[in-house]
């Protein structure tokens, strides 16, 4: 994939510099935040959220401030509310921009569902603009998510929009062992 020009990216977005390949950043959705919960037994829960943080410092996970709502008006005040509320403020990448928004919309134009009444924007969408704007920049990126089941004619899952654009997906047991895979320490 060739990268574009400087006058090419996003506002907020630089193309990455230097001989190393850039590295993989997750951005996680909604779904995957909160089934972390299920998965991780609890006396284990606040090291892996730990990780989870220091790895949203080091900018390698991520999520765009809509996923920080969903959370917080989804009712969840234990750990993943807490984690998310405290991880909103270390996020590293900003959100996508309007162009990618419009860019990318018609692929995906059926992940969000038109008949539904939100209290907030929907997330989905910000989490693939998101995923694409980072790759356009070089990064090697993977989308985390549990939306794996078409919903049709009302909406698309996560994941079918991430293959029309060519983003890997993970579900959450993917995400939980990179987590837990991963040397936080190299930062």
């Amino acid at each position: 994939m060739s990268l574009p020009s400087d006058d090419e990216l996003p506002l907020g977005l630089e193309k990455l510099g230097g001989d190393d390949p850039p590295g993989l950043v997750v951005v996680i959705d909604t779904s995957a935040v909160i089934e972390t919960k299920r998965v991780i037994p609890t006396d284990q829960q606040w090291d892996f959220y730990d990780q989870m943080l220091t790895l949203v410092e080091a900018g390698r996970l991520t999520f765009p401030r809509q996923v920080a709502r969903e959370v917080a008006h989804g009712k969840h005040p234990d750990t993943p509310g807490s984690w998310c509320a405290k991880a909103a403020k270390l996020v590293q990448h900003g959100g996508p921009s309007e162009e990618t928004l419009v860019e990318i919309l018609p692929s995906i134009a059926q992940l969000v569902d038109e008949t539904a009444e939100y209290e907030n924007e929907p997330a989905d969408p910000y989490v693939v603009a998101m995923a694409y704007e980072l790759r356009t920049v070089g990064y090697d990126v993977v989308v985390a998510t549990e939306d794996r089941i078409d919903r049709l004619p009302l909406k698309i899952a996560l994941t079918t929009a991430c293959e029309a654009l060519e983003i890997t997906t993970w579900d959450c047991a993917a995400l939980v062992a990179w987590v837990q895979d991963i040397d936080t320490s190299e930062g």
